[in-house]
């Protein structure tokens, strides 16, 4: 995986992780809002971990 295709990827598990948790959040303003929102660096955490282990998974 790419650290181009890693960004983008973890952008999209944020704003479903927001999503599932009643939250509207734009994939473009997810690094910006984890700066500041302590719900969005978890958010940021565990979509980190989910393609840690994807990643290991495809490997």
């Amino acid at each position: 995986m790419t650290p181009e295709q890693r960004y983008e990827l973890e952008k999209e598990f944020v704003t479903i992780l927001a999503n599932y948790e009643g939250w509207e959040i734009q994939p473009e303003s997810v690094h910006s809002r984890a700066e500041t929102d302590p719900k969005a660096k978890r958010w940021f955490e565990l979509a980190r971990k989910l393609l840690d282990a994807v990643e290991q998974a495809i490997s």
